[in-house]
């Protein structure tokens, strides 16, 4: 049977190895001895990090006590770490410092700084132990379910969840997923309080449906073309010059004249087609391609709209002037002793015809 004694000195032994090998500065608490490069830095850490400090940079501050701590641990080095964490509110990984204190070997050499660090830090550590609130996870309709659960993105046993963990104060996100299934809680832990994320795993929770595409809107209608006038195809005429000697010349050549008007008038009426249309066609692509036209589209669109209207004008002139010239040439005196022979006169879609023997 072990002395007494002698299995304390074992048990002590055993949660100090425990906590070293759990903290991020565990390698340094398991070194023998720190070598005299390991003192010289762990000091310049530690007056780096009582500057930042003072100048009220507590996360700067932590990262050179940790470093300190990590090469020379001890209670000045982790008393001053644990301070920083507490006033970060990092109550659980202060406790585990200050709890690491409690576990060093008082050394018989040990100064008198250090013995007030050490019971700073029995103080500090018996200070927050209530403060460290309480995150206790309910799962309810678990029976017979795998459940993961996940506390800010970190893994942890169902069963000590649900009987309530450590956790530092503030907000923490618990993930639940049973079946495929994640369901999510945030939970605000106050200090000294003891908060709960209740999940009824009894409900089946559906998998969110995809998000449908948003629907394009309704292009406006085009703007409606006017119809357009279409220009009349022009036959040519070949009238033969009736004889200087005939009584019935002048007449005749008043109806040829007329004839030229009219073929000239239509040929207008043409280029007054083409150029509304030509009109039309820049307004609509230049100021109305989608959409209702703005004021200079809809401008051209009456430019346009006007020139058709005045070359549908021209036409009909012109065609009454071909027919009228016409008619005078073939109701001339003395036509029938004419040696041209008009033999007849048509009007069509596509112009005037005129046909006779020459």
């Amino acid at each position: 049977m072990l002395h007494p004694l002698l299995f304390a000195a074992r048990r002590s032994a055993l949660v100090l190895a425990l906590l070293s090998a759990s903290l991020p500065w565990g390698s340094a608490l398991r070194a023998a001895e720190p070598s005299a490069a390991d003192r010289a830095s762990a000091k310049d850490f530690l007056r780096e990090g009582k500057d930042l400090r003072d100048a009220g940079d507590h996360a700067g501050a932590r990262k050179k006590f940790e470093a300190a701590y990590a090469l020379v641990p001890t209670p000045i080095t982790g008393s001053l770490l644990a301070r920083e964490l507490v006033t970060l509110g990092l109550l659980v990984e202060a406790r585990e410092v200050l709890g690491a204190i409690e576990q060093m070997p008082a050394k018989s050499t040990e100064s008198a700084d250090g013995r007030q660090a050490r019971a700073d830090a029995s103080a500090l550590l018996a200070e927050i132990l209530p403060k460290i609130p309480v995150l206790e996870v309910q799962l309810e309709g678990a029976e017979g379910k795998a459940v993961a659960l996940k506390i800010d993105g970190e893994t942890v046993p169902a069963v000590a969840a649900q009987q309530g963990i450590r956790v530092n104060p503030g907000k923490h996100e618990v993930i639940a997923t049973v079946d495929g299934s994640e369901r999510a809680q945030t939970v605000d832990a106050k200090e000294g309080q003891r908060a709960t994320a209740r999940f009824d795993l009894a409900v089946v929770v559906a998998p969110p449906k995809p998000a449908e595409p948003p629907k394009e809107p309704a292009k406006p209608p085009a703007p409606i073309a006017p119809a357009e006038a279409q220009p009349p195809k022009l036959v040519p005429v070949r009238l033969a010059a009736p004889p200087a000697d005939t009584p019935s010349s002048s007449t005749k050549w008043i109806g040829v004249a007329g004839v030229g008007a009219g073929v000239v008038a239509m040929g207008v009426s043409g280029i007054l087609g083409l150029s509304a249309r030509s009109t039309y066609n820049d307004a609509t692509s230049a100021h109305c391609p989608t959409g209702p036209c703005d004021a200079a589209g809809q401008q051209g669109i009456s430019d346009a709209r006007s020139r058709a209207s005045t070359a549908t004008i021209v036409f009909g002139v012109g065609a009454l002037l071909a027919v009228g010239g016409a008619v005078l040439w073939l109701t001339a005196p003395g036509a029938q002793e004419s040696k041209v022979g008009v033999t007849g006169v048509g009007i069509g879609a596509s112009g005037v015809t005129i046909g006779g023997r020459f």
